[in-house]
């Protein structure tokens, strides 16, 4: 019996690879983060994909697969297939938006945690 192999490129694949597997996430992101042994990631939680809209005419802003770590840092992870020549100001939006949603009214700067991208 022969298996067609799928395109980890293609969204859906992607998604569901890196979104639905912790452990393989836990061990992609362990590998690219060379964390040390002691802060290596053990667990993670799926977060929502999508960051709501401040304001009705904001932009849209959904992610491909958002996990908070067990230290308390964020983490989104995303694939570019096509060269759109604004994939790191895209980033850096995305990363703006979730490193803005982490304070409320009152709570200190310090209580930031780390986004990863």
């Amino acid at each position: 019996m022969e298996f067609e192999l799928l395109d980890i490129k293609n969204d859906y694949v992607f998604k569901r690879i890196f979104g639905e597997k912790e452990d393989i996430l836990i061990h992609f992101l362990n590998c690219v983060l060379n964390y040390p042994e002691s802060e290596k990631i053990i667990s993670l939680t799926y977060l929502n994909t999508e960051i709501n809209k401040d304001q009705e005419d904001d932009k849209e802003t959904r992610l491909d697969v958002l996990a908070k770590l067990n230290n308390e840092s964020f983490v989104n992870i995303e694939i570019q297939v096509q060269n759109t020549y604004e994939y790191e100001k895209r980033c850096l939006y995305y990363w703006a938006k979730l490193y803005e949603q982490q304070l409320t009214s009152g709570k200190k700067y310090k209580t930031l945690k780390p986004a990863i991208w």
